[in-house]
This record gives structure tokens, sequence and C-alpha cells, in this order.
């Protein structure tokens, strides 16, 4: 049975194949510009297309061996090594005969798209040219796959989306979000107000500026240089943030980067610093590093699509009393982001989901919530404090699996509803998996219990003791919060 999926993907295929061949009506010029402003399905099809079409040119004109995978972000919107659809290698098998064909024709990749809007992107017909080996300065690395409320410095540039962009081009957003996709493997989200150049093919540098990047196997090794550091990807998911005056903040969302920094700016000979998934620290001009004990995760994966959220925040901070200032343990707050399949801790890639098909309790969806660290469930004399910014109703999600503490029934009341965990994959759990959608692939039950907070403040919860009877497993607890109107 054919889905919407299907339809989309061999729309956008048939579209792009089009504009290829300088094939395009007006009328379909049209459409496709609309659909790729629209839809944010139907830029990642093209996405990938862009750089599957990338990865023929490299072995069938650059005569490089070996096919490098393309990015393909998962549902919790990082880069995933997975086995390849029917339809992926129907637009891989065409896009080889496509590219080699252009290659014994002579047309270069360098001019398969140089457009400044859409319109030019979807409409242009060049004429073909021979194929040279363009300088780096003149290589075109990647592709505007994306644009949210965007307001460039110099009201005059015209960079639209489908845009391609090369070595030596320089990006300056007044606000809003642009996403580009590097042929190398790389997707890069910039919120403005940002400054920053593309130097290599793998490479950027940012003087000011939000930075997300997502970084698959064949784009290991991306980097991006700020006034003080360097940052070199691993193949993973993190955040960059680069204040006016220099200081560079770095988040690991996802597997792990290498940071050199130098206050002095000589990179070459810089120490370096391996961080892991839910680390995250702030290089000051001092060259001191130091702890940064939460982030505000919408901040940098929010994405291009609505990343503008209503309304105040709740949780504006949290604290804890065993972390050390040379610690790189990082909380994370997600603001208004508490739904399904979404992440529960930092150190872990475990996911919340309803008990039941009909979805997540009404009075959760859209809560603030805290991602703690799983391993915080040994700690006894744990203390995390949580800064509220208003009024709110308070959650406690505790493993039906674990002791009821002692603070947590003095303080708090069980509401007598469940919450589900959909544990990943671990050593531990090599059985695991994670599934999609409400009421599937729970793991654990978790208890609801609520406080109502009545004026903004701090707010101390305790630890958790293990249960007696490890052998399924246990967990730390959730924190949520919902506002009180």
């Amino acid at each position: 049975m054919e889905t919407s999926d299907d339809n989309l993907f061999r729309k956008v295929h048939t579209l792009a194949q089009r504009q290829l061949e300088g094939a395009l009506a007006p009328h379909e010029q049209r459409e496709f510009a609309a659909l790729l402003e629209e839809s944010a399905a139907a830029r990642r099809v093209y996405a990938e297309f862009v750089q599957e079409t990338a990865c023929i040119r490299w072995l069938c004109v650059d005569s490089m061996v070996g096919a490098p995978e393309a990015v393909t972000p998962s549902r919790g919107g990082t880069g995933s090594r997975t086995q390849p659809s029917p339809r992926r290698v129907a637009m891989f098998a065409f896009v080889a005969g496509l590219a080699c064909t252009v290659a014994a024709a002579a047309v270069g990749w360098n001019y398969f798209l140089r457009p400044d809007s859409v319109a030019a992107a979807v409409g242009a017909t060049a004429a073909p040219r021979t194929i040279q080996q363009p300088s780096i300065a003149d290589q075109a690395v990647a592709t505007i796959t994306g644009l949210q409320a965007v307001r460039w410095l110099d009201d005059n540039v015209a960079t639209s989306l489908l845009t391609r962009c090369r070595v030596g081009d320089r990006l300056q957003l007044r606000e809003g979000a642009a996403e580009l996709t590097f042929d190398a493997g790389v997707q890069l989200t910039v919120f403005g107000p940002a400054d920053f150049e593309i130097t290599s093919p793998t490479s950027i540098r940012c003087v000011r500026g939000r930075v997300t990047t997502l970084v698959n196997e064949r784009g290991k090794g991306f980097t991006i240089e700020t006034p003080k550091a360097k940052v070199i990807d691993l193949g993973t998911q993190f955040g960059l943030n680069v204040s006016e005056d220099g200081e560079t903040q770095v988040v690991v969302f996802e597997g792990s980067v290498d940071l050199k920094y130098d206050a002095l700016g000589d990179h070459a000979q810089a120490p370096s610093r391996r961080l892991e998934q839910g680390d995250a620290l702030l290089l000051k001009n001092s060259g001191e590093l130091q702890r940064v004990v939460s982030v505000a995760r919408n901040h940098f994966l929010g994405g291009v699509d609505g990343f503008h959220r209503s309304g105040a925040p709740v949780i504006v901070d949290v604290r804890d009393n065993i972390r050390k200032a040379e610690n790189a343990k990082s909380y994370q707050i997600v603001h208004a982001g508490l739904d399904e399949d979404v992440p529960c801790f930092v150190d872990r890639n475990h996911e919340w989901n309803a008990m039941v098909p009909d979805g997540l309790p009404t009075f959760l969806r859209g809560a603030d919530y805290v991602m703690p660290f799983n391993d915080d469930k040994f700690i006894r004399d744990l203390e995390i404090t949580v800064y509220l910014a208003r009024p709110a109703n308070l959650y406690i999600f505790l493993d039906n699996n674990m002791e009821v503490p002692p603070w947590l029934v003095e303080n708090f009341a069980d509401t007598g509803v469940d919450i589900g965990l959909d544990g990943a994959h671990t050593e531990w759990h090599p059985a695991n998996s994670l599934g999609v959608g409400a009421g599937r692939s729970v793991d654990f039950p978790f208890s609801i219990w609520r406080r109502e907070i009545k004026r903004p403040g701090a707010v101390t919860l305790g630890g958790i003791k293990p249960p007696k009877f490890r052998a399924r497993g246990f967990n730390m607890y959730g924190i949520a919060a919902v506002p009180i109107e």
C-alpha cells in the first residue's frame, strides 16, 4: 500500500530530476518552490537528493572509492545509520546513472545548483560546460535547506532556500534560523544574530551566534572554529554558542567532540578536552573552562520549523549538590516540550511515552521538563534544586520499581496516573529498542506525583533508594512543571 510519504518522495524526486535536466515547465517551477518552502519533509528529501548526488559525483567524477552514506535524520532529530529503504535504493540507483551520464557529458557538479533564489533554483537552465576541478575557494559545498523568520544583516542579500554556498561565503543573520546541509554529511542550523564563514567543505568559522550540528559517520571531523576555540566533531550532535565578546559554550547532545582551546587563539598548541554526551562547558576569555550546570535545550535544538515558543518558561534553572566546578555534566531543560518519544535523560537515550494509545495525560502535554542524569539513581544524598519562574504544578515521575522516598510522600501527592519509559538499547538491556507512538514499547511504568507551587522560587528534591531486586532494572525520576494560569 502506498503511503503519503511515498507520494511525497516520488514528487520531490520527479521534480528534482526534471530540474537537473533543465526541463521544468513554469508551473512546475512554481509548484516545486512552494512545496520546498512549505514542507520540512520535502526539504529533507531534497537535501538527501543533494547529498546522494554529491556522493556519486565523488564516485564518477573524482574517482573516489566507496559511497559515503547520507544523513538520515531520525525521529529524535539526530543522525542515524539505518538500512536503506527500497525508495532510497531506487533514488541512489537513479542518481548514480544520472551522475555518471552527467560526468560523461562533461557537466560538472560545480554547476548543479547555483541559484540565489527559489525561483532560480527550480527554473534555471544552464548550458553544459567542460568539467574543471574547481579550486577550494570556488567549491559549492552546502545548500540552504531551511529558513525560518530570517533577516540578513545586509538587507540587499537575497540568500534564499536552496541557495548553494561556497567556501569563503560569509553569512550574517540579524534574527531567525537558517539550516545548511553540507555535501560532506553535516546538517548545520544557525540561530541569529549570527556571523559565520564557510572555510572548507568540512569547516566553518563562527565569530558570533548559536550553531547546532548533526554529523553522520561520513561527516566525522567537521570543525567549527571560534575566536578562542576549535570544536572537532567525532560523529555526534552538539551545540555551540559564541557570545558577542567571544566566549564559547559547547553542549554535547549525543556522541562526543574534541574541544581545543587557548586564550591567545593559538589553536595549533592548544590543549584538548574530550566532551561526551551530556557534557557542557563554557570557555571564558581568560582561557578558563567553566561548568555549565544547565542549558535550555530548545535554544539549540528548536530547529528551523517552529523554534519559537509561546509563553515564558516555567523551569529556568537546575542545580545539584554533588558535582564540583570542574565537572562537565549539565542538566538540560526542555521548555514546553513534553510529548511522545522525547528523551528522558542526558546520559541515556530512553524516551517518555504514554501508557495508552490515547497519548499523554492532558495535564502534562507541553510541560517544561528536566533531563537529569540516569546514573544519579544511585546517589542517596542527592539534592536537586529546581528554580521556577512562576506558580506551577511540579510533577515527579517515579519508577514503579523503586521504593517511594520519604521526601516525595511528605511533599507530593500521587495522581494515580502513570507515564511510561521506553528503554533504549544499552549493554545492560541489549534486547531493547525504541518504539514510535503512544502506548508502544513501554518498558517501565512511572507513577506521576504532583505538588502545587504557589510562588516562584526554588524547590529542592532528594535522592532515591535502589530496589532490592535489580534484575528488571531501575531508573532515575523525571521532573516536569506546568504553569498555574
